[in-house]
């Protein structure tokens, strides 16, 4: 005598797979994850035999793979299919971490330069030790208008997978007046964490003291403490490198408006400290 197939309900197979009834319906509307038995009165009935098939699914889902892979791959199962699958898959999630790296990285940077900001007196040139530090640098380019610098700022923040402004400063000549003289070459640049998706090359910015003054503005009003930074210097009789560190210190985040933001000025001090 032939045994009877025992059949679950939605419910009780919902139960024996730890999922919510609704997950069942919507896999059966879409084709991914049939019932074995649809009744005349619509009434779903699963096989035990297909929990199994519903841990295939959750196992890719879990991966994060969506729905529609999902069904290619039940559509299509092979060991060949499985291993491509899991390749592609591996490779979004290596980049799912080193982005989240990245992110722990950079909130424990916005909490050191929150402290910066907060710690050192408002458009006043002090001296402050600096560590050597790696960062990443853009192409020299000197078209500083705003259409042409938002995007070469877009394309080097898409390179290096940098979400907020905090962490994109420039560099530019000490010398510079505006964008149409000859010392109004800039930089782009970021600190380097250590991790990156592609090869990059690192410029290693040189330990030491350097002049340093935290401007309480808009960047419309930036320019009044780069002269005050350079008169500084000249009044001191400190040579100075000739290119100048800017960093956004706090931005929209912190506060309303760009009248409220503080942006660094830093040099390096190369003679004249006694």
């Amino acid at each position: 005598m032939q045994k009877k197939e025992v059949l679950l309900t939605t419910g009780q197979f919902a139960k024996l797979c730890k999922v919510e009834k609704h997950v069942l319906f919507y896999y059966d509307e879409i084709d991914l994850f049939k019932p074995e038995v649809v009744k005349a009165n619509g009434y779903r009935y699963y096989a035990y035999y297909q929990f199994y098939t519903f841990i295939v699914v959750n196992f890719l889902k879990d991966l994060g793979m969506p729905l529609k892979a999902i069904k290619h791959y039940l559509d299509n199962r092979s060991a060949d299919l499985l291993l491509d699958t899991l390749a592609d898959r591996e490779k979004i999630i290596d980049q799912q971490i080193l982005e989240l790296k990245l992110s722990k990285m950079f909130i424990s940077h916005s909490r050191e330069i929150i402290k910066i900001a907060e710690a050192n007196p408002a458009d006043q040139v002090f001296i402050v030790e600096e560590p050597e530090e790696e960062l990443l640098m853009s192409q020299m380019f000197s078209d500083n208008d705003n259409r042409s610098f938002i995007q070469k700022y877009n394309s080097f923040s898409e390179l290096h997978s940098i979400y907020m402004m905090n962490y994109v400063g420039m560099i530019f000549h000490k010398d510079s007046e505006d964008v149409n003289d000859d010392k109004s070459t800039a930089f782009l640049y970021t600190k380097y964490f250590g991790l990156s998706a592609n090869p990059v090359k690192t410029f290693m910015k040189q330990a030491g003291p350097y002049l340093t003054i935290n401007h309480h503005g808009s960047y419309e009003t930036l320019s009044k403490a780069h002269k005050t930074l350079v008169a500084y210097a000249n009044e001191h009789k400190l040579e100075i490198d000739n290119y100048i560190y800017e960093k956004l210190l706090v931005n929209e985040i912190l506060v309303n408006s760009e009248d409220e933001f503080v942006i660094q000025l830093s040099v390096l001090i190369l003679d004249g400290l006694v």
